[in-house]
């Protein structure tokens, strides 16, 4: 997996191909949704949302799938041409982050719950 953004982090691709895949993202007639989980807050509203999308890379234009999380103070996109790759990550951040339920005082975040990227 290759991280094209990351709040925190730096990504692993440069920033014409990063900023031609968050515009893919953007726009559903050219990204695929193949699988997303909405963690919800103790009050029911969602807290962050995990999805596995599939589209053509803008450089190759093969079939590429990338994870994406997002939550209110962080959002990670990374991208594999291998399903199985991200199908595994996509499982992964589900079941890391994903069933989290957090009270006013402990947001969840990708920063908050270290996960590895």
């Amino acid at each position: 997996m290759r991280t094209i953004y990351h709040t925190w982090d730096t990504a692993d691709v440069d920033e014409e191909y990063a900023e031609a895949v968050l515009e893919l993202l953007g726009d559903r007639k050219q990204s695929f949704v193949c699988h997303e989980h909405e963690a919800l807050g103790s009050d029911g509203t969602p807290v962050n949302k995990i999805q596995l999308v599939w589209y053509l890379a803008p450089d190759t234009e093969e079939v590429v799938w990338a994870v994406t999380y997002e939550d209110e103070a962080s959002w990670v996109v990374q991208e594999d041409g291998d399903f199985d790759q991200a199908d595994a990550l996509y499982d992964e951040y589900v079941a890391e982050l994903g069933g989290h339920n957090p009270g006013p005082d402990d947001p969840v975040s990708m920063q908050a719950l270290q996960l590895d990227t």
